[in-house]
């Protein structure tokens, strides 16, 4: 019984987005699925329909083991058909992170049947319906020095690629298929493989041509290992030679469904603020004169912790200034000394000392003798002030 019980559904909004990342961790990976101007390596869906062949599926393995690491195959059938739904697919190409598809399908109105396709924002873009008519294996490749995983040479054969438009567009989906890593530098030992694609225009119908429409046409896909030898000529530039490695495919053009013009250009568009790139580094420039500019910033500087030279004007500067604080501060203990004595009157203690003192002598001057104004001198002088003082209070001398 399910009475009581709920079921929630996520809206499809919600199953399209990513949510908002609660850490530095969460952001930086969400960062990654950002749009960029320099694209990542584009990666592939391979999956298959509700029916397949196993023509299909042998040509699909292959095509995947050209196009790793950046693929990813399902195995499990799948019930629906790219050109009457295509939520699908643009949901699991989401979810997987991959631009590019690959479907495969076997039906007696169309069999042996591949698609591919590409995503712009998460959104159906182009999609391709090729036929096989022919397949070859892909050979061992052992002791040719070919390598799977490696940037392929890519080659179209044919006038029609130059003035058909929807074979441009095939060209272009085949480029963005097998482009791999951008590369910057290339090693010579590295190009050791070709893909050329062949268009021929169908049989029969030479006259009725459209040049805006790809179906009918032919397409061979061959690939080619580059083998090196010794050049009989001389020279540091080695021999080249072809072999024939497969897989080796022919395809029929069935339908084709592609981006119209506005889409098309939204999706390859790049504003000319981001292309302004320093090719330099950050923060680096060249002056008109060609001389390298660099640019540090600095936090703020505590002029009172900056260690600077010690010149002789500071020191001379320091001292007059240490001079003028004890002058001024001498000046200040003198105005205290001169303060009224009554003022400054004794603590108890050296009160009543005074005054036992003043009974045993009644003629003793304690102005004159005052501790605050005492200066300190020699064992003579002390002698001549002792004797001076004795002289003064000794009663009946005159």
């Amino acid at each position: 019984s399910t009475q009581g019980k709920t079921t929630h559904k996520r809206r499809p909004d919600k199953m399209m987005s990513r949510g908002e990342a609660k850490s530095n961790r969460a952001r930086r990976a969400l960062k990654k699925f950002e749009p960029k101007i320099f694209e990542n390596p584009k990666s592939c869906l391979f999956l298959k329909g509700n029916k397949t062949s196993d023509l299909v599926n042998h040509v699909m393995t292959d095509l995947y083991q050209l196009k790793r690491p950046f693929a990813t195959r399902f195995w499990k059938n799948n019930d629906f058909y790219p050109f009457e739904q295509t939520k699908n697919l643009e949901f699991l190409g989401f979810k997987n992170d991959t631009s590019l598809f690959c479907f495969g399908n076997h039906q007696k109105k169309r069999p042996h049947n591949m698609t591919f396709g590409r995503f712009f924002d998460w959104q159906m873009l182009d999609m391709l319906e090729l036929g096989v008519t022919h397949y070859e294996p892909m050979q061992s490749t052992k002791g040719i020095g070919f390598q799977l995983g490696n940037k392929p040479m890519m080659c179209f054969l044919g006038s029609h690629f130059a003035t058909n438009v929807e074979l441009q567009r095939v060209q272009n989906i085949f480029l963005d298929f097998f482009r791999g890593k951008e590369a910057r530098w290339v090693n010579l030992q590295g190009l050791d493989r070709i893909i050329a694609i062949t268009a021929q225009p169908p049989q029969g119908k030479k006259k009725d041509i459209s040049v805006n429409e790809a179906t009918g046409f032919k397409l061979q896909f061959r690939q080619y290992a580059v083998v090196y030898k010794k050049s009989t000529k001389g020279g540091a530039l080695p021999a080249v030679e072809l072999k024939l490695v497969g897989p080796s495919i022919d395809w029929v053009v069935r339908r084709t469904r592609m981006a119209d013009t506005d889409n098309f250009r939204r999706a390859v568009y790049i504003g000319k603020s981001k292309l302004r790139v320093n090719k330099l580094g950050k923060n680096l420039s060249k002056d008109d004169m060609g001389d390298l500019r660099g640019q540090i910033h600095v936090g703020e500087t505590d002029m009172a912790q900056l260690a600077l030279r010690k010149f002789k004007a500071h020191k001379v500067a320091k001292k007059r200034a240490r001079d003028e604080e004890r002058a001024a501060r001498a000046a200040e203990e003198e105005q205290n000394l001169d303060v009224d004595v009554e003022e400054d009157k004794p603590a108890p203690k050296k009160r009543r000392k005074a005054q036992a003192e003043e009974e045993a002598n009644p003629y003793l001057d304690r102005q004159a003798i005052k501790p605050s104004l005492m200066v300190k001198k020699d064992s003579s002088e002390r002698s001549l002030f002792a004797k001076a003082n004795r002289k003064k209070i000794t009663p009946g001398i005159m």
